[in-house]
């Protein structure tokens, strides 16, 4: 499978195939910035009918799950995930069809919209998610589709991201799925407005109360750093493990937020308190970069001179003054 995803997508599209060390095969595709989603669908489908024509000589059925990504790496996770859960599912049904007692049919499964709605709420730029919303209920979709199933199916949705980010689901979302649920599918189109609202509002709730859960992970992290700097072991990954969060996940953070890295941080609060001790205690050089968290006299001298344009000992006679 490995070497046939590197023979389909050499000379087409970069991509990766990261080690595993199990059966499942990850590959990562990078398509070109602004390539339409549904072009890059179709490529994926041909890449996955082809795959499963040049393994029917052996003993395995490949099941693929395909989550589509944003344009920033950090979106590589969300799109992980739900390539996974999409994997998990069509390893259901496909076990399912094979089995003599399976009670579930294959064909009422309804169209998830979830994992869709979880990346969208990543997104930078709100117009862009909601574009992307009015056009999955505006686009052109087949003619014999069930639009009162897909708007349920959206709904539904829509209260398992409110569910999943603790979000309250309002009343009115229930009513508009028990709306749509006795309506005559002919006229269930007339909810389409209603469904788009309720996602776009969805979305946008679930975006700020995941905004508010990062700004908790730096508020930790700055509590932390205000209480321990002075400890010259203090690092990333240690103030990351305290705060409940990864290293990297904390550090993208204080580069969203405050567009600076954790280290840049770190050192300007350090440097920060060593200025009022320079200024106010009659502490020698050494005794602040060591009581600031420094490792070393000559360390503490080169970062105060970086961030503050002087040393400390120039710092400390024109504050004085």
């Amino acid at each position: 499978v490995r070497q046939f995803c590197r023979n389909y997508w050499t000379d087409k599209i970069p991509f990766s195939l990261p080690e595993n060390g199990n059966e499942l095969v990850t590959l990562i595709l990078a398509f070109d910035q602004g390539t339409e989603e549904n072009l890059l669908r179709e490529e994926i489908r041909s890449f996955l009918r082809q795959l499963v024509q040049q393994t029917r000589e052996y003993r395995f059925r490949p099941v693929a799950g395909v989550g589509i990504t944003g344009e920033t790496v950090e979106s590589l996770a969300v799109a992980y995930r739900e390539a996974r859960t999409n994997l998990q599912k069509n390893l259901y049904y496909d076990r399912a069809a094979d089995g003599e007692e399976a009670e579930a049919d294959v064909s009422d499964e309804r169209e998830s919209l979830y994992p869709v709605l979880e990346r969208l709420t990543q997104e930078e730029d709100p117009s862009r998610a909601r574009s992307e919303i009015r056009a999955l209920i505006r686009g052109e979709r087949p003619e014999n589709e069930d639009r009162r199933e897909l708007f349920l199916s959206y709904v539904d949705s829509a209260v398992e991201l409110l569910s999943r980010f603790h979000v309250p689901c309002e009343e009115q979302c229930f009513a508009l799925r028990r709306s749509i649920q006795e309506a005559e599918p002919s006229v269930a189109e007339r909810y389409a407005n209603q469904v788009e609202a309720l996602l776009i509002d969805s979305v946008d709730k679930c975006a700020a109360a995941k905004n508010r859960e990062k700004m908790h992970y730096l508020e930790s992290a700055m509590h932390y750093i205000e209480e321990h700097y002075s400890d010259s072991m203090l690092s990333l990954s240690s103030v990351g493990e305290k705060c409940g969060i990864s290293g990297g996940d904390l550090s993208r953070l204080f580069t969203q937020y405050y567009h600076e890295n954790f280290t840049d941080y770190l050192n300007r609060f350090r440097v920060e308190r060593a200025g009022l001790l320079l200024s106010q205690t009659s502490m020698t050089i050494a005794e602040v970069g060591l009581r600031t968290g420094f490792n070393s006299p000559q360390n503490f001298s080169r970062v105060f001179k970086k961030y503050k344009n002087t040393t400390p000992s120039q710092y400390r006679m024109e504050e004085r003054k």
